[in-house]
């Protein structure tokens, strides 16, 4: 429904200049949808409005031509480029994509369109060829190979589509390709984006060229292009240390002009990619590049020690040192292992937003190989997740939901709770961005992983440390720092994330949360196994908060609203499953109630007794959650109840005492329960009363039947009986009548009393 009217508004106001993003962030999501369903109607929608709505730069001459390249540039801005391509891929096995609307794309190159319209193509490549390429070498050469200033963004489209269809080119433009991109590597002219993609096409066209414009034999030719491949490798490799022993080695000045530092950023760079393709065992630059960012970012450098560079750099270079040791360290476990704390100090708060997000790349990538390494610093990376500077968080977050996604890293306490606690960020981005990670990827593939942590998350929010089994996993003293939520400042960003837990669960998982907050927080409490002070009495609190929310009651007790729209909007759902689930529904009901009645009741009981006691304020929070109860299992509690007296009437009076505060809200269930309490002796008279009515009046109907019956028989004799038996038989039916009157008086007299 929301798709729809988007679209139909959009459709209707093409120039309107905030539509546009209103439909781009409520209807792009929706493509990570797990309903098929859902996901084919914004396939559908994305295609009338934008692939349907691009025509020839030539041939635009309204609002709705210019209206998918405003999307593009939104979709851009909103970094929604992985559920475009998502879209592109469906439609690409779909058949939607055609070589016409290719070929009105690329009459967009070079226009005002003109990234938008490299963004669609390089997508578009991931899943099929481009045969025409004479526009990528042309835009290329223009552009990029032979201009002065280069535009970052739109160079790295460019050169990811020629990579994406070098398989497109002559023999001869790939050789002239590779011999123009060797020239820019050697002379350490490359754009600093573009550096690692000219060494993949390099690496691709000299196998290519050995192999099939060659015509050696297979395993020959591999060889013959390995050699040749690592012999321009290894010439890079010899440059850039050489030219780094000039700039930071141990006789080198401290101080480097802008101009040096420029070109030291191509030559790290240049040395991180080539160690990649001719991987080597002894590098002259590792301590050079690990002195630098020592000297630099940590203040570790030693004046005693004089074979050491003394000088600093800007951050971006040693925000470019980084990745290259990065790199350097993937060759060898053994690098990677002296390295790594090099790489927790740089992540460090001091350390400017570059060097963050550098080293959480650096550290990413090992993580993919040297997960063991990697995992004592998680700590430290996830501090980052709260750093003062927007895209320090946003990269951290996003590298780390990536190695969640690739099962590099496995999902544990605390770092789950860190995840919880980005729903609080205050940027709209990140909010989305964990949220769709949390409901479209970590939930399908741990449906329970809610109701598996919710209780620890209650100790781990309010900072309970001393618990035997849910203080096991502690903070960091700089993650307890950044994360921490407890005190009542917190209070409402507490209860935010148990909402969200509790509306992420099944009732299954509802059922079992309540369970576990019961026997290990209301009963720990009882049984001074948890201490009322301090995070304990907060503890508790929020504990009853989450029990009395409307979001832990199953859903066939809460509102039916949400069941009759859901009714109408799935009324074709299969017929089985709709058995299933009330099959289910029924099932957990039955166990519901009976733990209500074997564990909850007792425990609140026993809970009131001990908050009394200890003259508790809680005793208002504990009667709230015994009121919402009662909404649901009135029956069950009173049964409880009935059984002792005294117990019903000291209830009684504390529903009483805490209805008072209530009232206003319309909540009359305490009124219910104590009525229910204090009158169930007259219940059970007036009960008893009705069953013996129940039977007068049975007994009495069963005789006007055997009477009318007997009538029907004998009617026919009527008309031969003398007139003195009639007056007879009236003055009979005269004085039963009195006499029925008379009964029915005594019942309603009875009834009364």
């Amino acid at each position: 429904m929301l798709v729809q009217c988007l679209t139909e508004l959009i459709e209707r106001f093409p120039k309107h200049s905030k539509l546009p993003r209103f439909w781009v962030r409520g209807v792009f999501p929706l493509l990570a949808d797990q309903e098929v369903k859902s996901q084919e109607k914004v396939l559908e929608v994305l295609e009338g409005v934008i692939l349907k709505n691009i025509v020839s730069f030539d041939r635009m001459d309204n609002a709705h031509h210019n209206l998918p390249w405003i999307i593009l540039d939104i979709v851009e801005d909103l970094k929604l480029q992985k559920l475009f391509n998502f879209a592109c891929h469906k439609w690409m096995l779909g058949g939607v994509i055609k070589p016409h609307l290719l070929k009105n794309i690329i009459s967009h190159v070079g226009t005002y369109h003109n990234n938008a319209a490299w963004f669609v193509l390089a997508t578009i490549s991931e899943y099929m060829s481009i045969k025409d390429t004479d526009f990528m070498l042309e835009y290329f050469h223009k552009n990029i190979h032979n201009a002065t200033e280069v535009d970052n963004y739109c160079s790295q489209l460019v050169i990811e589509t020629i990579f994406l269809n070098w398989t497109q080119f002559s023999d001869a433009d790939l050789l002239h390709l590779c011999s123009e991109m060797l020239n820019s590597l050697n002379h350490f002219t490359a754009p600093l984006p573009l550096i690692s993609r000219y060494m993949d096409l390099c690496n691709r066209i000299t196998e290519h060229a050995t192999l099939t414009i060659e015509k050696h034999e297979a395993g020959q030719a591999q060889q013959i292009a390995r050699t040749r491949v690592q012999e321009w490798a290894g010439k890079l490799i010899d440059s850039a240390e050489r030219f780094l022993e000039r700039q930071i080695g141990a006789n080198a000045q401290a101080e480097i002009s802008p101009e040096d530092e420029d070109l030291m950023c191509q030559y790290i760079h240049t040395l991180g990619d080539a160690v990649l393709i001719s991987p080597r065992k002894n590098l002259k630059s590792l301590e050079l590049l690990k002195n630098l960012l020592e000297s630099s970012e940590c203040n570790l450098s030693s004046e005693k020690e004089n074979n050491k560079w003394k000088g600093k750099v800007c951050a971006r270079v040693s925000a470019v040192a980084i990745i290259t040791l990065g790199k350097i360290s993937l060759q060898r476990e053994k690098t990677a292992t002296s390295l790594v704390p090099l790489f927790g100090k740089l992540l460090s708060h001091r350390s400017k937003p570059e060097i963050k997000i550098n080293t959480m790349i650096a550290l990413t990538d090992l993580c993919t190989k040297y997960t063991s390494i990697v995992e004592k610093l998680l700590p430290n990376m996830c501090v980052c997740l709260r750093d003062d500077d927007l895209l320090v968080r946003e990269n951290t977050l996003t590298l780390l939901i990536q190695l969640m996604q690739e099962d590099y890293l496995k999902l544990r306490c605390p770092i789950f709770f860190h995840l919880l606690y980005m729903l609080l960020d205050e940027d709209p981005g990140i909010k989305d961005m964990i949220s769709g990670f949390l409901v479209n990827s970590l939930l399908v593939k741990q449906k329970n992983v809610m109701s598996q942590h919710f209780v620890e998350s209650l100790f781990h929010y309010n900072h309970y440390t001393t618990h035997t089994v849910y203080s096991k996993n502690l903070m960091s003293a700089a993650e307890a720092e950044v994360f921490s939520l407890s005190g009542d400042d917190n209070i409402e960003k507490r209860r935010f994330i148990y909402r969200y837990m509790l509306e992420h669960m099944q009732d299954d998982h509802r059922f079992k949360a309540t369970y576990n907050i019961c026997v290990d927080i209301l009963a720990g409490v009882s049984d001074d196994k948890i201490e009322l002070k301090g995070s304990g009495v907060a503890l508790l609190k929020d504990a009853l908060y989450c029990l009395s929310s409307q979001e832990i009651r199953l859903s066939h007790l809460q509102s039916n609203k949400q069941d009759k729209d859901d009714d109408d909007e799935d009324e074709d759902i299969n017929v089985a499953q709709v058995i299933t689930n009330i099959a289910k529904k029924t099932l957990i009901s039955q166990v519901v109630k009976k733990n209500v009645i074997e564990h909850t009741v007792p425990i609140i009981i026993k809970l009131k007794h001990k908050l009394k006691q200890l003259k508790s304020p809680l005793v208002k929070d504990l009667m709230a959650y015994l009121r919402e109860l009662m909404k649901d299992y009135k029956t069950e509690i009173n049964e409880i109840l009935a059984a002792d007296k005294e117990l019903a009437a000291e209830v009684a009076f504390d529903l009483e005492s805490s209805m008072n505060q209530s009232q206003s809200s319309g909540d009359e269930s305490g009124d219910d329960l104590m009525k229910a309490v204090t009158d169930k002796s007259v219940l059970k008279q007036i009960m008893a009363q009705a069953v013996v009515q129940v039977e007068r009046l049975s007994a009495i109907y069963e005789e006007e039947e055997a009477n009318t019956q007997k009538d029907n028989e004998t009617n026919t004799q009527k008309d031969n009986q003398p007139e003195e038996k009639d007056d007879e038989k009236k003055e009979k039916e005269k004085v039963d009548e009195e006499h029925k009157e008379a009964e029915a008086e005594e019942e309603h007299s009875q009834m009364d009393t």
